[in-house]
């Protein structure tokens, strides 16, 4: 068997390095798990790696760590560098460009990538901040993360958020379904927000994309020095 993109024949299988996968390692991995599941193995912060779900025609970079499953960050904000961004642009990248900055990135691989990333198999979320000046830290875990496409203004939905039994955020997206996307030029609701963000009918819910981000944690509103969203494939991919 003729193993491509620097793969090695071993063991009647081609061994894939840890950017590619396939029988052959002809195509790029599909999110962090498909490389972890090949064998590959890096701790913490990560590095970025090139992406290419089912259904999206450009790859795009995304940091990796690979313990824990293979877990992939659609949203890290290190340094609090503005997120602000309009309905083009949040569509597909804000933030820093990973192909040449590897480490304390500011990013979201954007809309269009999200949708696809998560519709090609079952993912959990786990948004983790830091906060109280970077004293504290805290967890919660939404199932069945998704994001529908752009003509629902990417809804959000989700089975359930857990917050950690001992170290704990609230959920600061709203409740009252539909939760849309809106932007200063894309508004479904006239929210009229500053930042981008998931949004109610009743605009409610809290920015992830503001300059300054406020999250509840145990009933507080408490201001945010630390944040991102990684996702764990917790299913098959639904087409292989």
């Amino acid at each position: 068997m003729w193993c491509e993109n620097g793969g090695t024949f071993e063991n009647g299988r081609c061994r894939c390095p840890a950017q590619f996968a396939g029988t052959t390692c002809q195509r790029l991995i599909r999110d962090c798990k498909e490389a972890y599941d090949n064998g590959h193995r890096l701790g913490n912060p990560g590095l970025p790696f090139l992406i290419q779900p089912l259904g999206v025609t450009e790859p795009f970079w995304m940091v990796c760590i690979l313990e824990w499953n293979g877990v992939s960050y659609v949203l890290m904000r290190n340094r609090m560098i503005s997120l602000n961004a309009n309905w083009t642009t949040a569509k597909t990248w804000i933030g820093d460009d990973l192909s040449v900055k590897l480490y304390d990135v500011d990013y979201f691989i954007g809309l269009e990538n999200l949708y696809h990333l998560l519709r090609q198999a079952e993912y959990q979320a786990n948004l983790f901040c830091i906060y109280n000046n970077s004293n504290s830290r805290g967890w919660i875990y939404y199932g069945q993360f998704s994001v529908a496409p752009e003509y629902s203004s990417y809804a959000l939905t989700y089975s359930y958020a857990s917050p950690d039994n001992y170290e704990y955020l609230d959920n600061g997206f709203s409740k009252n379904a539909p939760v849309v996307f809106s932007t200063n030029d894309h508004d479904p609701n006239s929210c009229n927000h500053s930042y981008p963000g998931w949004y109610d009918s009743d605009c409610g819910g809290y920015s992830l994309f503001a300059d300054k981000v406020v999250w509840p944690v145990g009933g507080l509103d408490r201001n945010i020095n630390i944040l991102n969203i990684a996702l764990t494939r917790v299913s098959n991919f639904v087409v292989n």
